[in-house]
C-alpha cells in the first residue's frame, strides 16, 4: 500500500449472542486520505456484525474493484463479499458474476445511501439484488463515535437480538444495524420519479 492518512487500532471484545461468538479482536486499519472517519468506523462495525474468523479487510481505496471486507478460501475463492457504502452497479455485477457461490452484503452508513443506490439502479434489468443482503448502520450513531475517535480505541461490542451495544472507556452507546428490504426502497424511488 502507498500513501495513507494514518493507522487506527481497535482492540475489541466482541460478543454476538445469536451466533455464539465471544472473541477478542485486534484490528489495525490504514485510513486512506479520501476515506471519511464515518466510513472507517462503519467498516469496523460491519466487520464486527458479519464477523467470522476468516474475514479480512481488503485494500479498500487502494484496490477499488475489491469489496471492503471479504472472506477467501485457501485457494483464493471469495466466500463472503462485504461492501461498506454504496458500490457501483459494475462492481456488484462483476463480483456476482465471478463469485456466484459467495454471500453478498452491503452496509450503508448514511440514510440517504439506500435511496441514491436504488435511484442509480432504476434502469438496470438484473436479478443481482436477490443475492445481496442490505443493512443500514445508523448515521447518528456513527457520528457520535467519530466525535471521540483516536488512533487507539478499546471497544466492547455486544450484539443481542437486533441491538448493538458499544462500551468505550466510560462511554456507552446503543443502536441497531437494520436489515433493509431493498425492493421496497427501490419501488419508492421509481414511484417518486
Amino acid at each position: 500500500m502507498s500513501f495513507i492518512d494514518g493507522f487506527y487500532t481497535f482492540n475489541i471484545d466482541l460478543v454476538n449472542v445469536e451466533n455464539n461468538i465471544y472473541d477478542k479482536l485486534f484490528l489495525k486499519i490504514p485510513k486512506h486520505p479520501n476515506e471519511s472517519f464515518e466510513e472507517l468506523i462503519s467498516k469496523v462495525l460491519a466487520y464486527c456484525h458479519s464477523y467470522k474468523k476468516e474475514l479480512t479487510f481488503s485494500d479498500g481505496y487502494f484496490s477499488p474493484s475489491d469489496p471492503t471486507i471479504w472472506q477467501k478460501d485457501v485457494i483464493g475463492n471469495i466466500l463472503s463479499w462485504i461492501q461498506v457504502g454504496a458500490p457501483s452497479y459494475k462492481k456488484i455485477h462483476k463480483a456476482i458474476q465471478q463469485n456466484s457461490e459467495s454471500t453478498f452484503k452491503i452496509y450503508f452508513y448514511d440514510e440517504k445511501e439506500p435511496n441514491e443506490f436504488c435511484y442509480d439502479f432504476r434502469s438496470v434489468k438484473t436479478q443481482d439484488f436477490n443475492k445481496i443482503k442490505f443493512f443500514l448502520i445508523d448515521n447518528e450513531f456513527v457520528e457520535k463515535l467519530t466525535e471521540n475517535i483516536s488512533t487507539r480505541m478499546n471497544w466492547n461490542i455486544s450484539f443481542i437480538d437486533d441491538m448493538l451495544y458499544l462500551h468505550w472507556d466510560k462511554l456507552e452507546f446503543e443502536s441497531k444495524i437494520v436489515e433493509l428490504n431493498i425492493w421496497d426502497i427501490y419501488q419508492e424511488t421509481i414511484a417518486n420519479l
